[in-house]
């Protein structure tokens, strides 16, 4: 819920109202790991909160906890429309084979294409993209070796969230569908950084929302509104996903099982 906290130039209007009145409607409410899960609903209409949420979550908790998330403030945001369904844009989160072509003259010198690690977790896909910068470790006695900081820690959570753990922040994707048009899509990005946020921490702030948006907008998202105009043209039956990019085949079976509607299947 939440209290109303004026009505500028009402002239007594609302006078007859309550604060009960005017106080926004309450959601249910669960956390896990730092997340806020809200059921859009004022009551469980879903069935049992905590059961779905040991589905959809349950497998990466303990991980997610390592994380800390309670520990990061909310910096800033980046929000767009583009012309492309909304799982195009989270394809493209599910794997790093494009990198090397796609992103050869901006990122590809900080990332390895190939190999990536991807497993399901339940409903929930996790793929790291893999950073150059992991070669430094090899030289050191295994006990020694810490990988965290040189992957991209991506959990694909369906239907349309991506939560990233980067090297020493966290970022949020959501990507929603537009009401009455599924060849359109808004992407909202926020970021997260540990707590305290001093001034050399929002330089840090702004250079990665900035690196990650022009990437995103500028190299990825163009390809998803390209590969849209193919399907909606109607030539294109099937989307293949190779045996290099489970990650895609992964979110779409967790899709499918979510509407019950089966729509992947295996090829060859």
């Amino acid at each position: 819920g939440g209290e109303l906290r004026g009505r500028p130039n009402s002239c007594q209007g609302f006078d007859a109202m309550t604060a009960a009145d005017s106080d926004l409607l309450p959601l249910p409410t669960r956390e896990r790991a730092g997340l806020i899960f809200a059921l859009l609903g004022q009551g469980d209409e879903g069935g049992d909160i905590d059961a779905q949420l040991d589905v959809l979550v349950g497998g990466i908790e303990d991980e997610l906890a390592s994380y800390d998330i309670g520990a990061h403030d909310y910096f800033a945001s980046r929000s767009g429309v583009r012309a492309c369904n909304y799982k195009l844009v989270m394809d493209t989160f599910t794997e790093a084979y494009h990198i090397s072509a796609l992103h050869k003259d901006s990122i590809r010198p900080f990332y390895h294409s190939n190999p990536a690690l991807t497993d399901a977790f339940g409903p929930v896909t996790r793929m790291i993209g893999v950073r150059t910068s992991i070669e430094k470790e090899w030289p050191k006695p295994a006990a020694d070796r810490r990988f965290v900081r040189h992957g991209t820690i991506q959990y694909i959570i369906p239907p349309n969230i991506i939560l990233t753990h980067q090297v020493d922040h966290m970022q949020m994707w959501q990507v929603y569908p537009l009401a009455g048009d599924p060849s359109r899509c808004e992407v909202n990005l926020h970021l997260y950084w540990p707590r305290p946020i001093d001034d050399d921490a929002r330089r840090k702030c702004e250079f990665n929302l900035d690196v990650l948006w022009r990437v995103t907008n500028d190299e990825d998202f163009p390809q998803c509104e390209h590969a849209q105009r193919a399907m909606s043209a109607g030539a294109l039956p099937n989307v293949v996903f190779g045996r290099n990019e489970p990650g895609g085949v992964y979110y779409h079976r967790a899709m499918d099982a979510g509407m019950r509607q089966p729509r992947t299947r295996p090829v060859g």
